[in-house]
């Protein structure tokens, strides 16, 4: 999916069989590129309940996880990891960096039952820890464990999206970490080099137009120059 307007909301959903990942991990990836320069905006996902109106599907809709980039100015630019537990949100308390140009983004949640978790940005691991200590929830281990529910589907990009032209790729939702990781070596790994190879041939194409422009105006302003003093000579020479 593709944004293609500035300024607007953008969302779409996915309905998937009913699935319990009780006593296994959940795994939650995939792949976002901001074309622009992303100054505010969002690009993250949630799982949702299995009886979600997904026609009147809003940023109030009641979620279990949300995952993903938030980007706003200088001050927020940072990784969502927001679980929902005992009717509220609690987010991670850690601050968790997000990538911040133009590339092609792979980002990865691993929630696993022994109460530890894993956020990967580009395969690799940027933080991690313990559920219960990161998210101030000292009696999981005597609730239902986050991830029981047994119907979920999956939807991104709620937040207003102030820039067009962000991408979204490769969703993924698993319980196997090693499939995972090579699916994401399969797409975004196998992507990456000659995005950024493609990127470095149209800075170095954008650099010539530029200097080719300038060096135009140069000569523009030296024929002007050339021209008036001509005139004032001339001029000077009839009075």
């Amino acid at each position: 999916m593709q944004t293609t307007q500035n300024g607007r909301f953008y969302a779409i959903s996915a309905r998937f069989k009913p699935f319990s990942n009780k006593g296994k991990t959940l795994v939650i990836q995939y792949t976002v590129k901001h074309e622009q320069k992303m100054d505010c905006g969002g690009g993250y996902i949630k799982v949702f309940p299995a009886d979600i109106d997904q026609k009147n599907l809003n940023e109030k809709s009641q979620y279990y996880i949300m995952f993903g980039p938030d980007i706003c100015g200088f001050d927020i630019k940072k990784v969502h990891v927001i679980l929902h537990f005992k009717n509220q949100y609690h987010e991670n308390k850690k601050l968790i960096r997000c990538k911040v140009d133009g590339f092609t983004h792979l980002y990865t949640l691993i929630l696993r039952p022994d109460l530890s978790y894993d956020v990967k940005i580009d395969g690799q691991s940027i933080e991690s820890g313990s559920i219960e200590y990161d998210w101030n929830l000292a009696s999981l281990k005597k609730e239902k464990s986050l991830a029981e529910s047994k119907d979920r589907k999956l939807t991104e990009d709620i937040k207003a999206q102030v820039r067009s032209g962000t991408i979204f790729d490769n969703f993924l939702i698993t319980d196997d970490e090693e499939y995972a990781d090579n699916f994401g070596k399969a797409t975004w790994g196998e992507t990456k080099g000659p995005e950024r190879e493609m990127d470095a041939i149209q800075s170095k194409e954008e650099m010539k137009k530029a200097r080719e422009e300038e060096e135009e105006e140069l000569q523009s302003q030296e024929s002007d120059g050339h021209k008036n003093y001509f005139h004032r000579f001339h001029k000077r020479n009839e009075l």
